[in-house]
This record gives structure tokens, sequence and C-alpha cells, in this order.
């Protein structure tokens, strides 16, 4: 149940950016011909943070966000969406939902992709939250 509260939480903050639709992970979406964005929830190993079988899991992982916009148009437009992305995933932020408080380690930008009819700016957010 962590792991979807976590996800959840993630999803609220990425949900406040203004002026881009996203396409939330395994939902139905139809994109549109300019920039949006793509969200993935990818958990690393849980691991117990003490010896004792009641002690507290530790969860970490990557919230990746794609910034995705048509192939062949300018890098600016999908450049300023990332930086508006990172600009609400700064390191030390806690994001807490049902009892559970996320803290973002660090959020960078990836080299940019093509890929089919589109140019993607892979974003990595790395995140930890104990329970």
């Amino acid at each position: 149940m962590s792991q979807a509260i976590i996800s959840a939480a993630l999803s609220a903050r990425l949900n406040t950016v203004a002026g881009y639709q996203v396409q939330w992970e395994n939902s139905p979406f139809t994109p549109p011909s300019g920039v949006y964005l793509a969200e993935s929830f990818l958990p690393a190993d849980t691991l117990a943070v003490g010896i004792s079988n009641a002690s507290s899991d530790e969860y970490s992982g990557i919230y990746q966000v794609s910034v995705m916009a048509p192939k062949g148009a300018t890098k600016g437009p999908p450049r300023v969406a990332a930086d508006a992305v990172l600009a609400l995933f700064p390191r030390g932020l806690q994001l807490t939902r049902s009892g559970i408080t996320v803290t973002i380690l660090r959020a960078s930008m990836g080299p940019a992709l093509i890929d089919g009819d589109r140019y993607t700016v892979p974003l990595s957010i790395d995140y930890r939250a104990f329970a």
C-alpha cells in the first residue's frame, strides 16, 4: 500500500504544473500536437531499516517524467517545460500523503532522445520515504 501512496503523492505534485497535459501512467490518453508530460513510477527494492521484523521500511526509487514534444520543432519549448517540472521537485521537498512523507533527494534532466515522431526530454526525480 505504501508504494501506491508514494506514487499518488508524486502524481499530485506533478498535477500542479500549469499549461501541460499529463499522460498518467496506465491511463487512456490522446497526445496533443504540442508539448506534454508523461509519468512513470519506478520503485526500487524496499529495504528494512532495522533488524527487527517490526522495523520500518525504506522506500526509494525514481519518479520519471518525460517531456514529449514534436520531432523537428525547436528544443526551447520542451526545455521550458522540463524546467517547470524540475522547479516543482526541489531537493529536500517533503510531500505528505496518508501519513507517509516522501522526500525528494534530487531532480535532474537527462539527454534528449528521438523516438518516432517525438523529441523526449527525460527527467528523473529521486525520492525516499519510510513507513
